[in-house]
């Protein structure tokens, strides 16, 4: 169990990321080959799948990396205390309607969370990763931080940052479709 200043100063360190990641919501990263690897912001392409490599193994108290297989999967990185979590929540529960999204609570308190999480609760599953080894593994550098993950477990797509309408309209739920083979 990490002391309170230990968590504080967590805190505070993925706040501080969050508040970077959301003044680069525009900058878009390629491959050597000039294909999009990782997306930050609104769409203005058809977005494209790249093998980002396999959800890294975990286990967490209500989830762990098995839970990601057998179909395809939006999962989210956020916390209750983390505000642009909370920009993209209706995003999320409008996506909740159409496909499966798995959460992964970073740094957070059980019963913030849990208070967090009897508001409209978009997930159909959370995992709760209260030292942010979860996180670090998947290289989250601020949240939320969303990722696809296909039928295999390997991540597809990525988004630093509140998730948009657009996002959702343009990227996500095209994605989901192709991998589910709609």
């Amino acid at each position: 169990m990490k002391s309170p200043l230990v968590k504080r100063i967590l805190a505070v360190a993925m706040t501080l990321a969050c508040m970077i990641g959301v003044t680069i919501l525009t900058a878009k990263f390629e491959d050597p080959n000039g294909n999009p690897v990782l997306h930050i912001g609104p769409f203005r392409e058809k977005p494209v799948v790249h093998d980002l490599g396999p959800v890294p193994a975990f286990t967490v108290e209500g989830l762990k990396d098995a839970d990601l297989k057998g179909k395809p999967r939006l999962v989210v990185m956020f916390a209750s205390w983390c505000g642009p979590c909370r920009i993209e929540e209706p995003v999320l529960i409008k996506l909740s309607k159409s496909i499966p999204i798995y959460g992964v609570a970073v740094t957070d308190e059980e019963k913030s969370l849990e208070r967090y999480l009897k508001r409209e609760n978009p997930y159909s599953k959370v995992g709760f990763d209260g030292d942010g080894a979860v996180g670090i593994a998947f290289g989250v550098e601020g949240l939320p931080t969303s990722f696809i993950v296909n039928a295999d477990g390997h991540i597809v797509w990525r988004h630093d940052g509140p998730l948009s309408p657009d996002d959702a309209t343009d990227a996500i739920l095209p994605l989901m479709d192709e991998l589910n083979g709609s």
